[in-house]
C-alpha cells in the first residue's frame, strides 16, 4: 500500500492531493 501511495505522489504533480488522500486511506484503516 505504501508503494502505491510513492507511485501515485510520483505521478501527481501536486504532492498535497496524494498526501491527502493516502491520509484519508490510512484514516479508513482500524487500528488493530
Amino acid at each position: 500500500m505504501w508503494e502505491l501511495g510513492g507511485k501515485v505522489g510520483d505521478a501527481d504533480p501536486v504532492p498535497l492531493f496524494p498526501c491527502q488522500k493516502m491520509l484519508h486511506i490510512i484514516a479508513l484503516i482500524p487500528e488493530s
